[in-house]
């Protein structure tokens, strides 16, 4: 990842990695990545601990920014579906947005079987 820095230690350095994977990545935390020494925005990297966070990295999707850089995400239904399941204002807020944003393009009974499996109500998408 070129212009990134790793915040929690050095990307070069192998023992600043062993440290890492057994003070953060083995105890389920993630660590972050900075880009060009900007707090924000910023990428958080984790371990996959679940079944949901192997599905999202095994079905991620391609997403072009700006026209030329390359990003994987978990899939869009799953992510609205995790927004409801989070709760908060904000959170319900984004998962309208994206349901709103990309209606044309999400897969209808995917976003059903997330909000199932996640224990949501997803009609509020539709209001």
């Amino acid at each position: 990842m070129e212009g990134f820095t790793l915040l929690q230690g050095s990307i070069e350095a192998e023992e600043s990695l062993r440290q890492l994977y057994r003070h953060y990545l083995a105890e389920g935390y993630g660590v972050r990545f900075i880009y060009e020494d900007s707090l924000l925005p910023n990428i958080e990297a984790k371990l996959a601990r679940t079944d949901i966070h192997r599905y999202a990295l095994n079905n991620n999707v391609t997403v072009i920014v700006n026209g030329k850089f390359r990003i994987r995400i978990s899939p869009i239904e799953l992510q609205i579906a995790y927004k409801l399941k989070l709760g908060s204002d904000k959170d319900i807020g984004d998962a309208v947005f994206l349901y709103t944003l990309l209606v044309d393009a999400i897969n209808k009974d995917e976003l059903k079987n997330w909000c199932m499996v996640l224990q949501v109500d997803c009609s509020i998408l539709e209001g």
